[in-house]
């Protein structure tokens, strides 16, 4: 808008700055963010780059980010700061105050960058997690996994016997949560049925593992309770089902209560669900 708002103009100063203007916006937001960051972020497993990208930033929030991913949401708010914001911020100053003279707009192109720079800080300090706000469910009291050549199944239990989670079929088909204790009673001659079970104030606080290139949800799963106690759950599958590796940490005052898996047959751990310790 500003950009045709200075072209728009008949001075001639504000006509080259509609041309600098124009330049800032091929070169750092066209190239720099929709080409290059782009890129980058489309490979990302939790999708949160991308979406901050799109400038969904609330929705982005919502979502963990991979340890290694961090540098990649960085990267695209320092570009929107640094190569957007600010140059853009000080052509439309030059222009409220040579050409339209209405410096009483200068407030409000400060505030858009002050808005900016507080999103670069947020950016830089940011969790890596997201939180969930589930504090109104009851604690976890176990969590049963059930593998063979890859881990079909994640269940996280609560006290009453409420559950959350996700299982698979053999053919990769989802276990509809009414059916949980049907399938794992019917499978379990096929598969390993294998449990953490917490005890009294002992909450997940870390999952990590390895993903599954063959669809299952993943290969293998290790938790880490705030007493420090691990258990790892791993698959009986050759090495060609291993995939890449996942960590994700719950923060400080929360506890793990589900694990998100992409949806489909993707083989792949995207983030984690959390609860206040107070709630666990």
């Amino acid at each position: 808008t500003a950009i045709a708002i200075a072209y728009s103009c008949p001075d001639p100063f504000a006509q080259d700055l509609g041309k600098y203007m124009w330049w800032v916006y091929v070169i750092g937001v066209v190239f720099l963010q929709w080409v290059v960051l782009a890129c980058l972020a489309f490979w990302e497993p939790t999708h949160s780059c991308f979406a901050k990208l799109l400038h969904m930033d609330a929705f982005a929030a919502r979502l963990s980010i991979p340890r290694n991913w961090k540098m990649t949401w960085k990267l695209i708010q320092g570009a929107r700061t640094i190569f957007e914001d600010i140059p853009q911020a000080g052509f439309q100053t030059l222009f409220v105050i040579y050409v339209r003279k209405n410096p009483f707009m200068i407030l409000s192109i400060c505030c858009a960058v002050m808005g900016s720079l507080m999103s670069l800080k947020d950016a830089l300090s940011r969790a890596l997690v997201a939180s969930g706000f589930v504090s109104a469910k009851k604690p976890i009291k176990s969590i049963h996994v059930a593998s063979g050549w890859a881990i079909h199944g994640v269940v996280f239990e609560r006290e009453g016997g409420t559950i959350d989670g996700r299982l698979l079929e053999n053919d990769k088909s989802d276990v509809a949560p009414d059916k949980f204790d049907t399938f794992w009673a019917q499978t379990a001659s096929k598969h390993q049925h294998e449990s953490l079970d917490l005890r009294a104030n002992e909450w997940v606080v870390e999952v990590e593992g390895l993903n599954c290139p063959e669809g299952y949800l993943c290969y293998e799963l290790e938790f880490t309770t705030n007493l420090g106690r691990t258990m790892k759950f791993q698959a009986g599958g050759p090495d060609g089902w291993r995939g890449s590796a996942f960590r994700f940490l719950a923060q400080p005052g929360n506890a793990i209560c589900n694990i998100n898996f992409a949806p489909g047959n993707y083989g792949r751990c995207e983030g984690i669900e959390e609860m206040g310790v107070g709630s666990n």
